[in-house]
């Protein structure tokens, strides 16, 4: 906890879209918001959009909890607030062409 926003590269269930993935790295570390690469072992809802072959690209991003799934979870400030700053950055840079690269990946 502490150390930012956690990019997954693997779960069980889904392999997240790299392009994606890189981007939102590069849009971090531009931006000097702290990172962490992820592996889980639990699934995810993701899993869904890839069954669904639909050609959806999938990125896993989140925080670290202590008490994960119980009613007293805790998270870092710091994690919520660079999450927020990096997903805000993320989402406002997206264009038409970056979108239409990460479908591309996904084939």
């Amino acid at each position: 906890m502490g150390k930012g926003l956690l990019l997954t590269y693997y779960n069980p269930t889904v392999l997240p879209n790299r392009l994606p993935l890189e981007r939102l790295k590069a849009v971090c570390q531009t931006a000097n918001l702290p990172c962490q690469s992820y592996f889980s072992y639990e699934a995810s809802d993701g899993a869904w959009f890839n069954k669904l072959r639909t050609g959806c690209p999938i990125l896993l991003a989140s925080l670290s909890v202590r008490n994960k799934n119980t009613a007293s979870q805790v998270v870092a400030r710091r994690d919520y607030e660079t999450a927020l700053q990096a997903l805000a950055r993320f989402l406002t840079e997206l264009d038409e062409e970056a979108i239409r690269s990460f479908k591309e990946e996904n084939r």
